[in-house]
């Protein structure tokens, strides 16, 4: 499958996908994204998955292809304005009075390096005049998968250009699978913090969303296999998630909604759905139910492998604690001495805070008969494990947001590990033998760290399952 994230609202999307492929509750999927701003916070969580993956190890994303956003246009300006995309300053009056005739002053000066501000016209515009050459990538990557696109009807970037992305792709693919996740207004523009003649307000939302809505209808649907809208209800609901949100004027931050995770869930389900596929073109959308408050999506729906959500999310917190616990201060002393190149420091080192297969995982994998190389292997795969924690909680946290689904009553099953001692022992269990490189992955800390936490975890489910 692959995912196309249009605009800051398909950033969204491609941020909540990444998040439930890690924890296993969805399916491996490619993902392309196209933004004419990457330089926000929102942008850097979502290519560095939360600041945890780095540039050069951009192949360990949980989405493929989503280390990177991909420019709807090619300007070598440092601001570049739309006028510009389609007039030189060597242009004649002609042309200059024919872009006044097509496009107000307010559009002619956006720094569309920036975004489209909430401006379809110029989105689409820039779509137009750079599709072929900028999307010859996409196209490729396009071919023979399953294709879900998402984005928005109200702001500048995902209406301008969704219409015609699907347009292209459906010219491209005539028989390939192609789902739509178009939003309608879910979060309310801060007007009053908001200034400048590119402010966005509700009405512009409700302006574009209109007139989405209507191209949808009258044209893009045709050529989709199935569309899911999704929107906020008409009114608050307090003893919900599902609450309108107000990000700061200009904010370039994450926005922590349940939409986000029906979206990915839609992502997820539309293609395997037999009743959606068996209705070319048809629309859905999702009846608000204020008795559930979200719980549906958390532990009555099958993910993937029909393993819930919420116990997707046991396992990451398990996983969690047990390394919190063995990853301290004083464990880190002990892991570097144990390894040290001095006689006397290796053998004063504590080996009972150690996990038990520590030493032979090491000894077992370390490509040099050094204690230096034994060393950085074992500081490559305690800083591993570090990093995984962190990750998990880039996922856990999201879900747990007030705005996504809310902090879950503690399960008994966490108890197992409430101390230190609980959390080595079952930390030796796993890791009592030397852990083996998955089939074709490089030797190095991080793949022998992701295999000790998929072992955790295995564990942890066959003893829920039997217990």
């Amino acid at each position: 499958m692959l995912l196309i994230a249009v605009g800051g609202t398909g950033q969204h999307v491609a941020l909540a996908c990444s998040r439930l492929v890690y924890l296993g509750a969805m399916e491996q999927m490619k993902c392309y994204i196209i933004d004419s701003d990457d330089g926000g916070d929102i942008s850097k969580d979502l290519t560095s998955f939360g600041r945890t993956i780095s540039e050069a190890n951009a192949d360990r994303h949980p989405l493929q292809g989503a280390h990177a956003i991909h420019s709807p246009f090619k300007i070598e300006q440092e601001n570049p304005l739309f006028k510009n995309l389609l007039i030189s300053q060597k242009a004649s009056s002609l042309e200059g009075q024919l872009f006044e005739l097509f496009f107000n002053e307010d559009s002619g000066e956006t720094n569309i390096g920036e975004g489209m501000y909430g401006k379809p016209s110029v989105g689409a515009t820039v779509f137009a005049q750079n599709a072929d050459e900028n999307l010859s990538e996409l196209v490729a990557k396009a071919n023979n998968e399953e294709i879900v696109i998402a984005g928005s009807f109200i702001g500048g970037t995902g209406a301008g250009m969704m219409h015609q992305l699907v347009a292209k792709l459906r010219k491209e693919y005539p028989s390939s699978r192609i789902y739509g996740i178009f939003y309608l207004p879910w979060f309310t523009p801060d007007v009053q913090k908001a200034s400048g003649k590119h402010a966005i307000d509700q009405e512009c939302h409700l302006r574009n969303m209109r007139h989405g809505i209507d191209y949808y209808f009258s044209s893009t649907r045709n050529m989709m296999t199935a569309s899911a809208l999704i929107g906020m209800p008409g009114n608050n609901y307090p003893d919900s998630h599902l609450v309108w949100k107000t990000p700061d004027a200009g904010s370039l931050t994450e926005v922590p909604h349940l939409l986000h995770l029906i979206a990915a869930w839609s992502s997820f389900r539309m293609p395997h759905e037999k009743v959606i596929n068996d209705m070319p073109n048809s629309t859905h959308s999702f009846a608000f139910d204020d008795q559930s408050n979200g719980d549906y999506l958390l532990k009555d729906v099958g993910w993937h492998e029909d393993i819930s959500l919420w116990e997707r999310c046991v396992y990451a917190r398990y996983v969690t604690r047990l390394l919190n616990m063995v990853l301290r201060s004083k464990v880190k002393k002990a892991w570097s001495d144990l390894f040290s190149d001095k006689w006397l420091t290796r053998k004063m080192a504590d080996k009972s805070v150690m996990p038990k297969g520590l030493y032979s995982t090491v000894e077992e994998h370390a490509t040099m008969d050094s204690w230096l190389a034994k060393q950085q292997l074992a500081e490559s795969i305690f800083n591993s494990l570090k990093n995984i924690v962190a990750q998990y909680e880039f996922c856990t946290s999201w879900i747990e947001d007030e705005n996504v689904l809310g902090s879950q009553q503690e399960p008994v099953r966490l108890s197992k590990v409430n101390d230190y001692a609980s959390a080595l022992d079952i930390l030796g269990e796993a890791w009592a033998k030397p852990i083996q490189r998955p089939e074709n992955a490089p030797l190095n800390g991080y793949a022998l760290a992701q295999k000790l936490a998929s072992k955790i975890t295995f564990d942890f489910r066959k003893l829920t399952k039997e217990g």
